[in-house]
C-alpha cells in the first residue's frame, strides 16, 4: 500500500503529539484563525478570519483524497466532509458569537 510522505507526516504528528486526528483538526482550526485575527485582521474577529481556516481545511483534505484515490482507489468523501467540519466548527461558533455581540446593541 503506497503511502505519501504527507502521510507518514500527519501520523508522526499524531505519534508525537498523543492526540485524536479529529482534536488535531480542532486545534489546528482554531491555530489558524486565531494566527489570522492576531496578525491580519488586527484583533478583528470577522467571517474573513475563516478564510484561511477553509483554505487549509480543504487543502489538508484534497490531499487526503488524492492519496486515498492513489493507495485504495477509492475517496472517502464522507470522512473529508467530517475533516472540514472539524477544522471549522469553532471558529465559525467564535465568529457567531462575535456576531451577535455586536447585533444586540439595542438593549
Amino acid at each position: 500500500m503506497y503511502s505519501s510522505p504527507y502521510q507518514e507526516f500527519k501520523l508522526l504528528v499524531v505519534d508525537i503529539l498523543g492526540l485524536s486526528k479529529d482534536a488535531i483538526h480542532v486545534y489546528l482550526g482554531l491555530t489558524v484563525f486565531f494566527l489570522t485575527v492576531a496578525v491580519l485582521k488586527k484583533g478583528k474577529i470577522d467571517l474573513w478570519a475563516v478564510a484561511p481556516v477553509l483554505v487549509l481545511a480543504v487543502g489538508m483534505e484534497t490531499i487526503d483524497l488524492y492519496d486515498n484515490y492513489r493507495s485504495m482507489n477509492s475517496m472517502y468523501w464522507s470522512n473529508s466532509v467530517h475533516d472540514i467540519i472539524n477544522t471549522t466548527f469553532w471558529p465559525l461558533v467564535i465568529v457567531a458569537l462575535a456576531k451577535l455581540k455586536y447585533l444586540d446593541t439595542s438593549t
